[in-house]
């Protein structure tokens, strides 16, 4: 009977398989209940969050102001 190999470590020819989900559209990911974000974290991710939801609005507002003035010099050239 031969003996088995018992080592601690991982043949080099052995295979790594990770169990990996490729995502669908409908999918959804849920964070764990075991992750707590201290106060600071919480802190830096909503200035993080509200400076972008900030820029974009500066830019939707921009480009909505953009688009009415555009409008006006149409209309004002479709009067002469």
């Amino acid at each position: 009977m031969p003996a088995k190999e018992t080592s601690d470590h991982a043949s080099e020819t052995a295979e790594h398989v990770e169990n990996v989900t490729t995502p669908t559209a409908g999918m959804t990911y849920v964070a764990s209940p075991k992750v707590t974000l201290t106060a600071l974290a919480l802190e830096v991710l909503r200035v993080q969050i509200l400076e972008k939801i900030l820029r974009e609005v500066k830019d939707e507002e921009a480009a909505s102001q953009a688009k009415k003035q555009r409008a006006s010099r149409a209309a004002s050239r479709a009067k002469e």
